[in-house]
């Protein structure tokens, strides 16, 4: 391995920057403080940049408490692991993954129910945000997910109308949002890396096959902004 291209950050200088792209290599090497609010972050948050004469570095967020910081409640850096927008794209691209498999089964969907206040409750971010997320992941939002997988059951075309009792997003209250959906398959990693087999049962994949998400669409994400 060339050791020459791994960075380090050093220096405040490397650290600032990584700070201005967001660098996600730089997560886990040191957190930053902001003097004037007294919040540290990670490196990748998404919050408002500081002035730079208003920003402290420390290896840790431990030092930075000692130093009367507290911790940033939008990325968390006390927290080991994902930051909870990624944690949240997971989510989300596990429920599409494991939904798609379950229609490519012809798996009987009529007791897979959901709500958006609900999936958004799981991934941990409020309701109007999720939907933000999930469309920017998606590409369309959750009502709209939820009607092509009904209308691909239905053999349907995009937009053409359906008859009868198709499927289970036929029970979704598309206003609402009322019905409830069982998360309990995102707390199993088997149950999120399952392929379809050739008679149609599960087959369990190791989790380094289980690609769920490009990283860099991790670091693509929807400001918060009640314009969106």
């Amino acid at each position: 391995m060339d050791m020459s291209h791994i960075p380090l950050f050093l220096d405040d200088d490397s650290k600032w920057q990584a700070v201005q792209s967001r660098d996600a290599a730089a997560d886990g090497f040191f957190v930053y403080g902001v003097r004037t609010t007294k919040v540290f972050c990670r490196p990748t948050c998404k919050a408002r940049l500081a002035r730079r004469a208003n920003v402290r570095f420390y290896a840790s967020g431990d030092e930075a408490k000692e130093n009367g910081f507290r911790a940033c409640k939008r990325c968390k850096p006390e927290v080991l692991g994902l930051m909870p927008e990624e944690d949240a794209v997971q989510k989300i691209r596990a429920f599409v993954r494991h939904h798609q498999a379950a229609s490519g089964r012809d798996q009987d969907m009529s007791e897979l129910r959901m709500s958006l206040s609900q999936m958004a409750k799981k991934t941990g971010l409020s309701k109007w945000h999720f939907h933000r997320v999930f469309k920017k992941c998606v590409g369309v939002t959750p009502v709209e997910y939820l009607k092509m997988l009904r209308d691909n059951a239905a053999g349907l075309s995009p937009g053409a109308e359906s008859e009868g009792s198709l499927s289970w997003t036929d029970q979704l209250d598309m206003v609402n949002f009322d019905i409830d959906f069982d998360f309990g398959f995102l707390n199993d990693p088997a149950a999120l890396c399952a392929v379809p087999s050739a008679d149609g049962s599960a087959t369990a994949t190791s989790q380094s096959d289980c690609s769920l998400f490009a990283f860099d669409d991790l670091l693509d994400w929807p400001e918060s902004n009640a314009n969106e």
